[in-house]
């Protein structure tokens, strides 16, 4: 009975280490086979990669050509180009979106991928207009492509035009506002003056036949007991008047007296011509789609500076009450901002 008891847990001492054998191995083979997976995941991220890299080589590069994405190629491209950060292509623009319009009226909207690389298997005819735009920034190609070639040569490369970029940096927009130049403007020392110093100071001097009425001076000649700018009742008006006059006959000239009386009611017997004056606390506005988007006013110099303006088109207002307002188009550049020298005409 013993010796059959000590048979069985032999067998059973055996089966367990076999069981043991089985399932070492069977872990070193499963061991071995998903290093032999990993192994080849990272051959195939390897050739991704490389497939990046000549992406990126690329860039920049003119891809419409024969032997390339041109006429004959595998993949033909109808246009195609990369967008940069500035003019020499050092980074490129991924996301940017580039509108094209060409004259059939087929309206293309593509973006740049991660090398700022764009383009369009579409059969599309040139020439195209072309708008770039990137986060409410927006630069339109001054005129028309001829052709969808943007990286060829002559056209957007270093040295030529410049690589097709769109900034992030915005810049300020700065500027002077100040009176336009008026022909019929007159005022005291441009007009009036010499009227007065040929008809009038002979007797109205120190020490002359009226000198108790001096007209030798700005000062003299508009005294509120003389004048009242900007209203025909003053005394100075009544004595030189054609009809009624007692000064008329010194006077003698019916445009000289119009003349005068232009300067008193309608330029407010100003001293000397407002022309190229500046203007202060002027209005100045960029709208985008009717809504103002940057505005200011003028300092007391006529200066002033909208902050930080995003690159597209706008329409620039300027007003003040007295004048006319201007309303006219601007382009936001990218670089090269000039200030603006803006002139407003009186009402």
């Amino acid at each position: 009975m013993s010796s059959v008891i000590m048979k069985g847990y032999l067998k059973f001492i055996l089966c367990i280490l076999g069981i043991s054998v089985f399932l070492t191995g069977w872990c070193k083979i499963s061991s071995s086979d998903e290093g032999m997976d990993t192994r080849d995941n990272i051959s195939v991220q390897d050739s991704d990669e490389d497939e990046d890299e000549d992406e990126a080589e690329m860039a920049g590069k003119n891809c419409l050509t024969s032997g390339c994405h041109g006429a004959g190629g595998e993949e033909r491209f109808y246009l195609g180009g990369t967008i940069y950060t500035n003019s020499k292509g050092r980074r490129a623009r991924a996301g940017a979106t580039i509108q094209v319009v060409n004259p059939d009226g087929v309206k293309l909207l593509l973006k740049s991928d991660k090398y700022g690389n764009f383009y369009t298997e579409k059969k599309v005819k040139p020439p195209f207009d072309i708008i770039v735009s990137y986060h409410g920034r927006e630069v339109k190609k001054p005129f028309s492509a001829p052709h969808g070639s943007c990286n060829a040569g002559g056209c957007h490369v270093v040295g030529a035009a410049g690589r097709v970029f769109i900034s992030s940096i915005d810049l300020d927009l700065t500027g002077t506002v100040s009176e336009a130049a008026n022909a019929l403007e007159i005022s005291y020392n441009s007009d009036i003056k010499a009227i007065f110093d040929k008809k009038c100071i002979s007797c109205h001097m120190p020490g002359g036949p009226q000198g108790d009425v001096p007209l030798t001076t700005y000062a003299e000649v508009t005294d509120p007991s003389l004048v009242a700018p900007g209203s025909s009742n003053g005394l100075l008006l009544n004595k030189v008047n054609p009809q009624t006059g007692s000064m008329w006959q010194y006077l003698g000239n019916l445009s000289e007296y119009k003349k005068i009386k232009r300067w008193i009611v309608k330029f407010h017997a100003q001293e000397t011509s407002s022309t190229g004056q500046f203007i202060a606390n002027a209005h100045i506005s960029l709208l985008e789609n009717n809504k103002v988007k940057y505005s200011t006013i003028t300092d007391g110099e006529g200066k002033f500076v909208l902050k930080k303006v995003k690159a597209g088109e706008y329409i620039l207002k300027v007003s003040k009450e007295g004048y006319k307002t201007s309303i006219q188009p601007y382009q936001m550049k990218q670089v090269n901002v000039s200030p603006l020298e803006i002139t407003m005409t009186k009402q």
